[in-house]
């Protein structure tokens, strides 16, 4: 029997590292996201093939990989070999990335409409969106074969692993759900609700990020919370379908935009020591806001005293909103420090 844990949604808005950076554009419907040696692959549902683009390099050019397939639309990368799915051939194939050819190998077929792949411990983690349900595929086999681990769900699709437990979304209500993968059971228990229709899921350090797809929007989880709640982290920003977590960024796909954007999301942490100010900023003590002065490039961090960045600015007026009363210290990206207090 299905345990329903239905928590309250919140509607909270975060504005603290909500600025993307455009990669890529120009794509024909970017879908599924993986990261192999700071090359960043992706899947072009409409273009019917998977490609990559060099993250070391300035100019995001895209290197096709593979090219005529059908309708492809999630990818995972583990041990140099890049699994991806087909939805429709309803298949998944591997195509290990140190083989000059670049071949296709087809591990499993006459699956139903699989959307997101995960692999965890040797095993291949498929939702099937019009089976409404998640198989499991052991890579160690050496016949592959599918098992069922879940089943009468609700449209799944996207997932992501926290601690052995296996997230993943039901399309059809709205809701965010799991799976104790360390119970033999496999019981679904359904975790949040209301939250629209979602695709693509990723982790980062406790944090779990979710494509808000049909409300064109990114939330953010804190799995340490006894009580999870959905926070609005990134809003309108056309229609994420997929994303990854690679160190301090977040990498998604916009299904609509027709490109892939990033965001930074773990806020540095640092030390000051300050014998002098080195930028002028004003009104101070301020209220509302403050403005940095005759500064060519105003893009930094305010911190508070313990050294965690709690807001990003690019522009020299900087609202104050949101940020208690108290002492704080605002660092230009160029190093200069000055010290404020908002009253």
């Amino acid at each position: 029997m299905r345990l329903h844990l239905i928590i309250l949604f919140s509607t909270f808005y975060l504005s603290i590292f909500s600025q993307t950076t455009e990669l890529i554009d120009g794509l024909n419907r970017p879908t599924g996201l993986a990261m192999h040696d700071n090359q960043l692959y992706f899947a072009e549902i409409n273009s019917h093939r998977i490609s990559k683009i060099n993250l070391m390099e300035n100019d995001t050019v895209a290197t096709e990989i593979i090219g005529g397939l059908l309708s492809p639309t999630a990818l995972a990368i583990d041990g140099g070999k890049l699994y991806f799915a087909e939805l429709g051939w309803g298949k998944v194939s591997m195509i290990d990335l140190s083989d000059p050819e670049l071949k296709a190998i087809e591990l499993i077929r006459d699956l139903k409409s699989p959307t997101s792949i995960l692999i965890h411990e040797d095993a291949l983690f498929v939702a099937e969106l019009d089976g409404n349900q998640i198989s499991k595929i052991d890579l160690t086999d050496s016949v592959f074969t599918t098992e069922i681990i879940a089943e009468n769900l609700r449209q799944p699709s996207g997932l992501a692993i926290y601690k052995n437990q296996l997230f993943f979304n039901e399309n059809n209500g709205g809701f965010l759900s799991k799976i104790d993968l360390a119970d033999s059971t496999f019981t679904p228990q359904q975790v949040l609700s209301s939250l629209g229709s979602l695709q693509g899921m990723a982790v980062s350090e406790n944090d779990l990020y979710l494509a808000g797809f049909g409300g064109n929007r990114i939330f953010k989880m804190d799995l340490r919370d006894s009580i999870l709640t959905a926070e609005i982290y990134v809003n309108e920003i056309g229609r994420p379908y997929n994303m990854v977590t690679v160190d301090n960024y977040l990498y998604f796909t916009d299904f609509d935009g027709n490109r892939i954007s990033k965001i930074e999301i773990n806020p540095p942490t640092t030390t000051f020591k300050i014998k002098k100010e080195q930028v002028i900023v004003y009104p101070n003590p301020a209220f509302d806001f403050i403005i940095i002065e005759n500064e060519l490039d105003p893009n930094g961090w305010i911190f508070d005293l313990n050294g965690k960045a709690i807001k990003q600015f690019s522009t020299p007026n900087i609202s104050l909103k949101g940020i208690s009363q108290g002492t704080y210290f605002l660092k230009l990206k160029n190093g200069k420090v000055s010290k404020f207090v908002v009253l």
